[in-house]
């Protein structure tokens, strides 16, 4: 069934979604910080990749097809992984001109840089 909404409404909801993603894109270059950053993420690079951890968890009390415990993740932490310039790259493709500047100086100054070869590094 098709349902047609208002230019308006469709507005309001995509900048609600555009809100959201800019604010996760903050919080991941905090947790993202690295090595000689301090943790308020200015380095000014986002993270390519995450991993978790859980911490706490709950039984469920089911089991999977091979006979495992299922459990309910209630607290989890966030590792990080070192710096991959895909990331940064990523980022590149939808920012103004501006801000691929900046990102670019970012990289520039980062463990991304090896400065002896004058190459950057696919990881840091």
């Amino acid at each position: 069934m098709t349902k047609e909404w208002p230019a308006a409404e469709i507005s309001v909801i995509l900048s609600r979604w555009i809100n959201e993603v800019e604010r996760g894109i903050e919080r991941a270059m905090i947790i993202g910080y690295h090595v000689g950053d301090n943790s308020t993420g200015s380095s000014g690079l986002t993270p390519t990749y995450f991993s978790y951890n859980i911490t706490k968890w709950e039984r469920t009390g089911n089991r999977n097809e091979e006979g495992h415990a299922l459990v309910l993740p209630l607290e989890m932490e966030v590792k990080r992984t070192p710096l991959f310039l895909e990331g940064p790259t990523r980022m590149m493709k939808t920012a103004t001109k501006e801000k691929v500047r900046k990102i670019y100086n970012n990289v520039k100054e980062s463990d991304l840089r090896d400065e002896e070869l004058k190459m950057y590094k696919i990881s840091a």
